[in-house]
């Protein structure tokens, strides 16, 4: 890497302080830094990311495309206490074991039924319902659990109400279709879509070199 981002987050009260710096791994030159402090909700966290992007984005002498500055304006959900459980299931996915996924499952339905609307939410608790129907039976077929597919594509539903065309929904779609069905094809359509908009995300590189092989 040439640079890195350092920074750390304090809650106290109803408050938040988000401190960053940017540095230059090869010189260890300090490009930018800022403290923030601001009162605890769910806009003013994703107004503090989008303002540390832009910056880190001029320190690098580049520029962000209108589509991620459109990606960076965007709140997923307005109720901090569903974006706090949405943040818990990410933490148990990234973990990729059983219980793991369980707890995710348990995290993303808190966060859906805290904000029905949370698109993200949605599209996150569809690809771990799916990913435990295809770990827990229908990979080897012995036991395909058909609730969990039924849940997982009233999620993938609900995600493409309220989220579509997001790279996150995108990726849920394309799971969806692969641990669901083995559709290679319709898979990998899907795929291409999340590429579009997320051509860097390494979920969407991961799932395709999962599906290509």
């Amino acid at each position: 890497a040439n640079f890195i981002l350092e920074g750390g987050l304090q809650a106290i009260g109803g408050n938040v302080r988000i401190n960053a710096q940017l540095i230059n791994a090869l010189t260890d030159e300090h490009l930018w830094a800022e403290t923030y402090n601001r009162a605890l909700t769910t806009a003013n966290l994703f107004d503090v990311q989008a303002d540390i992007a832009g910056a880190i984005a001029d320190a690098m002498h580049t520029a962000l495309s209108p589509g991620e500055i459109e990606q960076l304006g965007g709140i997923p959900t307005d109720n901090l206490k569903a974006y706090e459980a949405f943040l818990r299931g990410k933490d148990f996915r990234g973990r990729l074991t059983m219980p793991a996924i369980h707890g995710s499952i348990a995290a993303y339905r808190e966060a859906v039924g805290l904000d029905p609307e949370f698109g993200e939410a949605w599209a996150d608790l569809s690809l771990s319902l799916i990913r435990q129907y295809w770990e827990e039976g229908a990979e080897d077929g012995a036991s395909p659990n058909k609730a969990l597919i039924d849940e997982a594509k009233h999620a993938l539903t609900r995600a493409q109400e309220f989220d579509p065309g997001t790279a996150s929904t995108l990726q849920a779609e394309s799971s969806y279709y692969y641990y669901g069905f083995r559709d290679y094809s319709s898979a990998l359509i899907a795929l291409g879509k999340a590429e579009a908009v997320a051509p860097n995300d390494p979920r969407v590189i991961s799932l395709r070199g999962y599906l290509l092989r």
